[in-house]
C-alpha cells in the first residue's frame, strides 16, 4: 500500500505542477542549445517519414523465413501506458487490433492492416513490475514468457512459480518466445523508482540477457514530464527534462541511450502527425532489434 501511495504522491505532484500556465521563461528554461536526438519536423519530412515507416511495418516479415510473426514483450507497471501503446499504434497505422485470450498478468495483441489483414507482429503486455501483493508475477514466471513456455490457460501463482501446470509448454516453439524485450517506464515518475523495483528489472534484464533478447525502454507520457512537450511536441529532443530523464534511464538500466524511446500515447481523438512518428518510429525499432535477434540465431 505505502508503494501504492507514494506512486500516486508523484503522480498528483507532476499534475499540479502542470496545471498553472506555462510562461515563455517556461519554455525557454526547459529547452537545450543543441537536440539531445536529431529529428527533422518540417512538414514535409514529417509526412515523408511517416509513409516509410507506415510501408515498412505493414510489409514486415521477420527476418530468416522461419518465423511466421515477431513477438514483442512490453513489460510495466499498470497504468504506465502499456495498452494505450498499442491503441497508439493501431491509430497511427490506421488500422485496428484484436486482443487474444489471455490473463490480466499476460495479453497479447493482434495488430492488423487497414484491410484487416493480421501484421507480421504480436505485441504482448505483461504486468511483471508490480510487487506481488499488488498483481505483480515473479520474476521466474516472467523468464517463462520470455522463453515461450507460457500459453493462453497458463495459471499465475502468488506463492510459487508455475511449473508444468496448466498452459505451461514444455517445449515452446521459436514463435512462442519472446523475440524483444521492451521496459515501459513514466517520464514523469523516473526520479522515484524504488530500490525493489531497480532489483525486480535486473533480475528480468539478467534473464534477458542470457537468452540473448534485445531490450529497450518505452518511456511513455512525455508531455506530462516537460511543460515545453506539452505545449509542442516537436521540442521534444531540445526538452532538458526528457534529455535528463532519458540519461538517468540509460544509468540506471546500463542501456544505450538510443535504445530509449520517447513517446506520446494518443489520446482518444484524430491521431497528429508528430505523435505517429514517435509512435512509428518506437514500434519499427522494436521490429528491427527482433530481427537482429534472429538473426543471431542463425
Amino acid at each position: 500500500m505505502g508503494n501504492k501511495e507514494s506512486l500516486e504522491g508523484v503522480k498528483d505532484r507532476a499534475s499540479q505542477k502542470f496545471k498553472r500556465k506555462t510562461t515563455k521563461k517556461d519554455m525557454t528554461d526547459a529547452l537545450l542549445d543543441q537536440p539531445w536526438r536529431r529529428s527533422s519536423w518540417i512538414p514535409q519530412e514529417v509526412h515523408r517519414k511517416k509513409q516509410d515507416l507506415l510501408r515498412r511495418i505493414t510489409q514486415y516479415v521477420p527476418v530468416g523465413g522461419v518465423l511466421p510473426k515477431a513477438r514483442i514483450l512490453l513489460i510495466g507497471q499498470v497504468g504506465v501506458g502499456k495498452s494505450s501503446f498499442v491503441q497508439s499504434a493501431s491509430l497511427a497505422l490506421g488500422s485496428s487490433y484484436q486482443t487474444m485470450p489471455g490473463s490480466a498478468q499476460y495479453k497479447s495483441h493482434q495488430v492488423k492492416d487497414t484491410d484487416g489483414t493480421a501484421l507480421k507482429f504480436i505485441l504482448s503486455e505483461c504486468r511483471g513490475l508490480e510487487p506481488m501483493g499488488s498483481g505483480g508475477i515473479r520474476t521466474e514466471d516472467v523468464a517463462n514468457i520470455l522463453k515461450g513456455h507460457v500459453g493462453v490457460s497458463f495459471q499465475f501463482k502468488a506463492l510459487q512459480p508455475g511449473h508444468n501446470g496448466k498452459g505451461f509448454k514444455r517445449n515452446p516453439l521459436l514463435a512462442d518466445k519472446v523475440h524483444c524485450l521492451v521496459y515501459v517506464l513514466e517520464a514523469a515518475t523516473m526520479g522515484d523508482i524504488s530500490q525493489s523495483l531497480q532489483k525486480k528489472i535486473k533480475a528480468i534484464q539478467e534473464q534477458a540477457d542470457e537468452l540473448g533478447i534485445p531490450e529497450l525502454v518505452l518511456l511513455t507520457k512525455v508531455d506530462e514530464a516537460c511543460p515545453a512537450v506539452q505545449e509542442k511536441l516537436t521540442e521534444i529532443y531540445w526538452s532538458k527534462s526528457i534529455a535528463e530523464k532519458t540519461q538517468h534511464v540509460a544509468e540506471l538500466l546500463d542501456i544505450p541511450i538510443s535504445h530509449i524511446l520517447p513517446v506520446k500515447n494518443h489520446p482518444r481523438s484524430r491521431p497528429d502527425p508528430s505523435t505517429d512518428i514517435l509512435v512509428l518510429t518506437a514500434l519499427y525499432r522494436m521490429l528491427h532489434s527482433a530481427d537482429g535477434f534472429l538473426e543471431d540465431l542463425n
